[in-house]
């Protein structure tokens, strides 16, 4: 029988996993300009990630849903995390449910193989190297 607890320690490794890998997914896209299938798949479910922590975003924002995702506080543990990563990266003075939806905007053209920008990229890569150092800190 699984616990809460087992099951939340299972679901931070592997979101540390999957930002990690996206990191250097988007790093690897920086540097070759290519994606490759297994990349993609990995791009595809960190916009997933992102989508949870929007949906956690509005529900603490007390805001309506927005792009097909809705308040929810499923998300709420990774929001927090998300929350940690854009204070280290001086990003707080910006709209968080606003930077979060561009960061998953990214990803998802990132995925399906459509540009985005140089500076952006960077950016989600800080953001996404943060983000998976503070869901490893959970494991320690």
């Amino acid at each position: 029988m699984q616990t809460s607890a087992m099951t939340d320690l299972g679901q931070t490794s592997a979101n540390a996993m999957l930002t990690a890998k996206a990191a250097k997914a988007v790093s690897s896209f920086i540097t070759t300009h290519q994606i490759d299938a297994r990349q993609a798949a990995v791009l595809g479910r960190a916009a997933k990630l992102l989508s949870r922590i929007v949906e956690g975003s509005l529900l603490i924002e007390n805001r309506q849903a927005i792009t097909g995702l809705t308040p929810s506080h499923v998300g709420l543990a990774e929001y927090e995390r998300a929350l940690s990563a854009a204070k280290t990266l001086n990003l707080l003075s910006t709209d968080l449910t606003e930077l979060f939806l561009g960061y998953r905007s990214c990803l998802i053209s990132l995925s399906e193989g459509a540009a985005v920008g140089n500076h952006k990229l960077d950016e989600l890569k800080q953001f996404l190297t943060a983000l998976s150092e503070f869901f490893y800190s959970d494991l320690v």
